[in-house]
């Protein structure tokens, strides 16, 4: 029965991965992109995303590191929007240096 599954999944069911790409962000013209570079959900306004589904690719390392990063990055962007700094939507953010 359906709930014999459900409690089978229950017990036996568990991961010891990273689940992360589920939300993967890219360019513009990346189709597979639900996520702007600024860390936008595509379509909506008002939310980020902030952790490993963003990612891509899945990097073979822990990303613990690339996590801590894309929240890093978030805060950044928060703060921007906040001063009334942060790019227009559509737009990319720089990778290089300090544009203020």
């Amino acid at each position: 029965s359906d709930e014999d599954i459900s409690e089978y999944a229950r017990k036996v069911a568990h991961t010891v991965y990273h689940p992360a790409g589920t939300c993967r962000m890219g360019a513009t013209d990346d189709e597979a992109a639900v996520v702007d570079p600024q860390l936008r959900i595509r379509g909506l306004q008002g939310i980020r995303i902030a952790d490993a589904s963003v990612f891509p690719t899945m990097p073979a390392v822990n990303p613990m590191i690339g996590v801590l990063m894309v929240g890093e990055k978030c805060a950044e962007l928060l703060a921007e929007q906040a001063r009334g700094t942060a790019p227009a939507a559509g737009t990319s953010t720089s990778t290089g240096g300090d544009a203020r």
